[in-house]
């Protein structure tokens, strides 16, 4: 924004007159053009001798049609005496007169002399205004007036046509106003209907240097700084830094009072996350999309209505996206009993490159984190006591780093069998009190009716995956001072220590209408 004048406002006077424009009204009117006739001067030819029979006494014409008209006709017998004059039609337009020079009767075939003359009817034609065709408007001297024209028309000229002109000048002092210095036309009228007159420099206007990045691509929880200085050299104005993201709402940055030399630094923090522009916790912006150049602006403006040029930075953003989850098929239709465990897995990824972590919940419960970290695969085992009669979900949820979820849910039917079974399968998981172990011994007391067809343990590092392995049975002996409870033997040693121990015991019964159990397990690690 430029620097700040004092204009001084007034009133505008105004006069009006009048000026021919040197154009006129022309009206035009169709031409009636009428025909009559005359008759010329009689001429005289000759004396002549004629027979006066055929001749006339009287002799007229018409003036509409320029026809002759005779009557009384001369006969034989007829008298006349000097100075009659007898009329016959001439050729062509013309007729004869003659003028009898004494007194005479007529007989037939008898010549008389008389002085002989011609005269001719001839046309005259006249031009006159006729009904009103329109009008046009044209030059003083375009037409000839109240006359035919050569375009065979009719022309009368009317008034000149007037145009008005109006004058301005400066009227009575209104008051002053503060503008940049081109914002009227100086000294003139102006658009509002005001005179101005521009005076002195009222206030300079701030100015700001940016700091921020250009170009910028902000990705999931990346921060937007705004930064810089502004600058006002007129001492005392209240300096307001503002900034607008986009088509968002303005928002302030910093204010302060300008000493008129030192510059006001300012700074803002943003962020961007789930695909928006926050301050601290306020959403700013809507959502931002991938693809798109979006623009910052920042300017400071002063108390007096000073706004310096507007600074500008293009940035970008590529917002986060939920990770993709594959969970792999599994066959849920095996006949197993509640101690028994089912795997579940498959895969996770993130294409923004965050760690991860699986988990899952039984039926709407807590959430139960089973693998950590960056693309890769996953797994976790559920016993089926886990799960209710009936239908149950499991929803697998992969999470990323900023809390955006995949999630796909299994439906599993858990019906029950009643049928009873002579052979079965129990679990323990074995803590090792030192943390690991590569050996132990194992005494099973069961009551005499139930058989250990064997025992197998799982001994294996908390990432690796179950690998049972048939421990050594050494003996069954009864149980001092009983002889249903029986005691077995069993035995593993391995290399290697180990965190992670299962055990895995087979049992059967020999009838159904036994119901043994084992009593207690114990042992020893290495």
């Amino acid at each position: 924004m430029a620097d700040l004048y004092i204009w001084e406002k007034f009133n505008v006077k105004s006069s009006t007159s009048t000026v021919g424009t040197g154009r006129y009204t022309w009206y035009m009117y169709n031409n009636i053009r009428t025909t009559t006739y005359s008759i010329s001067n009689w001429s005289y030819q000759s004396q002549m001798h004629s027979s006066l029979v055929g001749w006339y006494r009287h002799f007229s014409y018409d003036r509409q049609t320029g026809k002759f008209n005779f009557s009384s006709p001369i006969g034989e017998g007829d008298n006349f005496h000097r100075g009659v004059i007898a009329y016959r039609a001439g050729s062509g337009s013309t007729v004869n007169r003659l003028y009898i020079v004494g007194n005479v009767t007529i007989t037939a075939n008898k010549t008389y002399v008389g002085d002989h003359g011609t005269a001719y009817v001839y046309p005259q034609s006249k031009d006159s205004k006729g009904s009103l065709i329109g009008s046009t408007t044209n030059s003083y001297n375009a037409y000839t007036n109240g006359a035919l024209n050569a375009d065979g028309r009719w022309y009368e000229r009317g008034s000149e046509q007037i145009t008005a002109s109006t004058s301005y000048s400066k009227g009575s002092y209104v008051g002053t106003v503060t503008a940049a210095y081109n914002a009227y036309t100086n000294n003139a009228r102006n658009s509002d209907g005001y005179w101005y007159i521009r005076k002195g420099l009222a206030n300079k206007v701030p100015t700001v240097v940016l700091n921020t990045e250009n170009n910028k691509t902000l990705y999931e929880a990346d921060t937007l700084t705004i930064s810089g200085t502004a600058t006002d050299t007129d001492n005392g104005n209240v300096i307001t830094v503002k900034y607008k993201i986009a088509e968002s709402v303005e928002k302030a940055i910093t204010a302060a009072v300008s000493d008129g030399s030192n510059t006001i630094p300012f700074n803002k923090q943003l962020t961007f996350k789930a695909g928006k522009i926050y301050d601290g916790e306020t959403s700013i912006t809507d959502i931002l999309t991938d693809g798109n150049a979006y623009t910052l602006s920042v300017w400071a403006e002063d108390n007096q209505g000073g706004k310096s040029v507007i600074q500008t930075r293009t940035f970008y953003v590529v917002p986060n996206r939920a990770p993709s989850l594959v969970v792999n098929e599994f066959d849920a239709s095996a006949c197993i009993i509640d101690s028994d465990k089912f795997t579940i897995s498959g895969t996770c990824e993130d294409a923004d490159g965050n760690d991860m972590k699986v988990g899952y919940r039984i039926n709407g419960g807590n959430f139960v984190q089973a693998y950590g970290g960056s693309d890769g695969n996953w797994e976790f085992e559920l016993e089926l006591g886990q799960l209710k009669s009936g239908e149950n979900t499991i929803a697998i949820e992969a999470i990323d780093s900023y809390d955006f979820k995949t999630s796909q849910t299994l439906t599993l039917n858990k019906n029950t069998v009643s049928t009873q079974v002579l052979k079965g399968v129990t679990r323990y998981t074995i803590n090792p009190p030192s943390g690991s172990a590569k050996g132990i011994l194992l005494w099973v007391q069961h009551h005499k009716d139930l058989i250990i067809d064997s025992c197998s343990i799982s001994m294996t590092d908390n990432a690796e995956a179950e690998n049972f392995v048939k421990m050594t049975h050494t003996t069954t002996a009864n149980m001092p001072n009983s002889t249903d409870i029986l005691e077995s033997e069993f035995v593993l040693e391995t290399q290697v220590p180990k965190e992670k121990l299962r055990l895995k015991v087979e049992i059967s019964r020999a009838s159904v209408d036994v119901s043994p159990s084992i009593k207690l397990i114990s042992g020893v690690m290495e």
